[in-house]
């Protein structure tokens, strides 16, 4: 299994009798890197993830499967895998998350950003004031939050274009326009 893999999913359970199975996503249906990646991890998985994340729990034993059609039915993903058949062999997968190989997410658009690239940036405030570094990314339906790690204390800082200044990957540094004492 490569060493960049992301969770970015979990399978639901099986669809039809020919071995499809549901896949739920853990962002959109229509941006889901499910729809277009062909190799994809399955792994056992803790019961309540939150969301996208880097690496496997310690324990984990990943398997790879090969996928020959991600469509959108309803509400979720369906996906074919070569080798499962039927809908026993789908059952069978039901609770695994799914790991996706960062190298295949498709390139984002200016000024967009993969969360799980935000995850560890230095984050630097008003006035180049140091206020630690984004340890997640959580949205409430108005708009992503950085949640920024500087010890034991936390800040929530809206990732909107009112606060942020610049992200810049490569340095893995984040300038927003954010006090130190807020």
């Amino acid at each position: 299994m490569p060493a960049d893999t992301i969770a970015v999913g979990r399978v639901r359970g099986a669809w039809g009798i020919a071995g499809s199975f549901k896949v739920e996503p853990f962002n959109s249906l229509h941006d889901s890197v499910l729809r277009t990646a062909r190799r994809w991890w399955l792994v056992s998985a803790p019961e309540r993830v939150t969301g996208v994340r880097a690496g496997l729990p310690a324990d984990a034993v990943a398997r790879e499967y090969r996928i020959t059609r991600c469509r959108i039915h309803s509400d979720t993903l369906v996906a074919q895998a070569h080798g499962v058949s039927d809908r026993t062999a789908a059952e069978a997968l039901k609770g695994l998350e799914v790991h996706v190989s960062r190298a295949e997410f498709p390139k984002p658009a200016e000024g967009e950003y993969y969360w799980i690239d935000l995850i560890g940036c230095a984050v630097r405030g008003q006035n180049d004031a140091a206020l630690g570094s984004v340890s997640a990314l959580d949205d409430h339906g108005a708009h992503p939050i950085l949640i920024v790690v500087d010890g034991e204390r936390e800040r929530l800082v809206p990732f909107v274009g009112d606060y942020i200044v610049a992200v810049d990957l490569e340095a893995r540094l984040i300038r927003v326009d954010w006090h130190a004492d807020w």
